[in-house]
């Protein structure tokens, strides 16, 4: 038996039936077009139907906002599974378009970028500080990479920051020293602060105005077995903390009775 045919009535081609889609509600059981004009018409229509929707939206803007917001909330689990299946599907075009317009609005996306910081700073730091904390060898080494790339920038900002935030090196610089010297306890810049404040800016042995020029002195030495805690520290003028070297404040107050009376 030969291969049946068929005409198109839309292209007006005589094509196998094969070429046909199949339907039951014709006599010879297969559609009038041909399936590439079913499909170049499905297509067109689809790509019209686009067309209309967009100039329906942009004339009806507010109302379309309020629609899509309307929905969003009464599908949230839907619409987020959306917008991660599009972002996933078009990721390579996301980034690219996010990439050139970080490149063309430098000034708008830095100021953008700290307003967002300081209304959700909180957060961020608990977000950074958490990703340091599961990720401490991947951070290393991309902060070791980051300081030989970038040796110029890191050391004008490691100077910065060593400015801004003096009383935290030195704390940093005492525990390192006491930790060598085997000495238990630590204390922070916040700590110094703190007890600035408690000796109303005055030199814990003499009671001068300490002017913001100071030694941190350790009432029991760390040489003699004191500790590197807040309630083992005093802030002293640089003459007091020199003379007591590594005397404790009861030696110390006796040296001083004493050198008086020789004095006299």
């Amino acid at each position: 038996m030969g291969e049946l045919y068929k005409k198109c009535t839309r292209c007006g081609e005589v094509k196998p039936l094969n070429c046909f889609g199949k339907d039951k509600s014709s006599k010879d059981g297969y559609t009038r077009w041909c399936k590439e004009c079913r499909k170049e018409y499905y297509r067109a229509t689809a790509e019209q139907n686009k067309r209309r929707a967009r100039e329906w939206y942009y004339a009806n803007l507010e109302r379309a906002k309020e629609s899509r917001r309307r929905w969003r909330q009464a599908n949230r689990e839907k619409d987020l599974a959306n917008k991660k299946a599009w972002y996933y599907a078009n990721r390579e075009k996301v980034l690219e378009r996010n990439r050139q317009w970080r490149e063309s609005n430098k000034e708008r996306k830095k100021e953008r970028d700290k307003k967002y910081y300081l209304v959700n700073k909180d957060r961020i730091r608990e977000l950074q500080r958490k990703y340091r904390e599961e990720n401490k060898d991947k951070v290393r080494v991309y902060l070791e990479r980051w300081k030989v790339e970038n040796s110029e920038q890191y050391k004008e900002a490691y100077k910065t920051w060593r400015k801004e935030h003096k009383e935290l090196v030195r704390a940093y610089q005492r525990n390192y020293k006491a930790r060598k010297k085997q000495a238990s306890g630590t204390h922070t810049g916040e700590d110094i602060k703190k007890l600035y404040a408690e000796q109303d800016g005055k030199c814990f042995y003499c009671g001068k105005e300490l002017e913001g020029e100071f030694h941190v002195d350790h009432k029991v030495p760390l040489s003699r077995g004191g500790s590197n805690s807040p309630d083992n520290l005093v802030l002293a003028c640089p003459s007091c903390n020199l003379q007591k070297n590594d005397k404790t404040i009861e030696e110390y107050f006796i040296w001083i009775e004493k050198r008086k009376e020789s004095v006299v």
